[in-house]
């Protein structure tokens, strides 16, 4: 474990002074909105066709696993109060909440962000699916509980289905993060889809214990000779690398929470969603 009161000085500065609070704010402002979804807003539309399985309940469930995520990075990274605040630095601990926080902020986003309700429902279906798909699996292996959620969700969305020509099977149909993560950055001004897929393999590699991701995100500091070719290193992670990563995933929530707040607005008179 690596403590750092200020040796890395604006790094530092930064995570305990800005991202910090800012991570702090994020998650009052998503805890302060009412989930009730407003008749008349383009998300209560979304609500209508999707019913049973609205897509205002998986955007909220995401978006409580990236905010309950950040939280729990703030409290790990950060301690004391100030002025005296001190930052600490695990090997490898970080990043696995730093994947939750992108993979669920971006979920958020792939719902919200695409242009068209039918792209937004097909999303919602097929992440409903996928879950369904995940929970029969599991259902196998441990004997308990129904292997037959997959199937029973797409017979209750069925009508819908086929009333609006969507596919939401087949291989083409799987959910991948891949394809979550790059539509969420595309559906972003200013965020490079190659680059959140760069970023979301770097935080899996290093979640996975991956050599080649373990090795990019720390340092290496060597301890005593080498010893038939091989050295000894103590290996932490830097607190310019935490605070730039907090930094991005926390703009990505921003972003999530943004836009969920937009498709909550009423657009439409006497409260017709459409």
């Amino acid at each position: 474990m690596t403590t750092a009161s200020d040796p890395e000085g604006d790094a530092s500065h930064k995570l305990a002074t800005v991202i910090g609070p800012a991570i702090e704010a994020v998650g009052k402002r998503f805890g302060a909105i009412d989930h009730t979804v407003p008749p008349g807003s383009s998300l209560a539309g979304d609500d209508k066709h999707s019913t049973p399985f609205q897509l205002s309940h998986a955007v909220t469930l995401a978006m409580v696993h990236a905010t309950d995520n950040l939280e729990s990075l703030r409290t790990l990274t950060i301690n004391g109060q100030h002025p005296e605040l001190q930052i600490t630095t695990r090997p490898y601990a970080a990043y696995p909440t730093l994947r939750a926080v992108l993979e669920n902020a971006s979920i958020a986003v792939w719902l919200l962000g695409a242009k068209t309700r039918d792209e937004r429902l097909t999303r919602r279906f097929r992440l409903l699916l996928a879950d369904g798909a995940s929970r029969d699996t599991v259902a196998r292996l441990t004997g308990r509980g129904r292997a037959t959620v997959h199937a029973e969700r797409l017979t209750r969305i069925r009508t819908i289905v086929d009333a609006r020509g969507l596919s939401v099977t087949g291989k083409t149909n799987r959910v991948m993060m891949k394809e979550i993560v790059r539509d969420a950055a595309a559906a972003l001004d200013q965020h490079d889809p190659d680059f959140y897929e760069a970023l979301w393999r770097i935080l899996s590699g290093a979640t996975h214990g991956d050599l080649w991701a373990s090795m990019m995100v720390t340092e290496h500091d060597p301890v005593g000779d080498a010893v038939d070719g091989v050295v000894t290193a103590r290996i932490t992670t830097p607190v310019r690398v935490i605070a730039d990563l907090s930094s991005l995933v926390l703009g990505l929530t921003t972003a999530a929470i943004a836009l969920y707040e937009e498709r909550r607005t009423p657009v439409y008179p006497l409260g017709n969603s459409a």
